[in-house]
């Protein structure tokens, strides 16, 4: 996973949209355009990485591990710790 945008849900159902920067940061979009979140990104080895902006409970950072795509470009996306997972789509920008 690399720079870009991207669409975040469970196949039937659009959840948010995520842009990742070139800079290492992110920006989490909701349907109406308004940006709704943020932090940090970075790969490690066969994991991403999100590190969202601040110190609350919710905003540690979490690990995912990446299926292949498939042949629309979308694939599966698993948080290591097996807590949630999510179906993301490249975007055209």
């Amino acid at each position: 996973m690399g720079p870009g945008l991207y669409a975040v849900g469970d196949g039937t159902q659009i959840y948010s949209r995520t842009r990742l920067s070139e800079d290492g940061s992110y920006t989490d979009i909701d349907e109406a355009g308004e940006i709704v979140g943020g932090g940090a990104w970075r790969n490690e080895g066969e994991e991403i990485c999100f590190d969202p902006e601040g110190d609350g409970a919710d905003e540690g950072e979490r690990c995912w591990r990446n299926d292949p795509p498939d042949t629309s470009g979308s694939f599966m996306t698993r948080r290591t710790d097996g807590a949630e997972e999510y179906r993301v789509t490249p975007l055209e920008e």
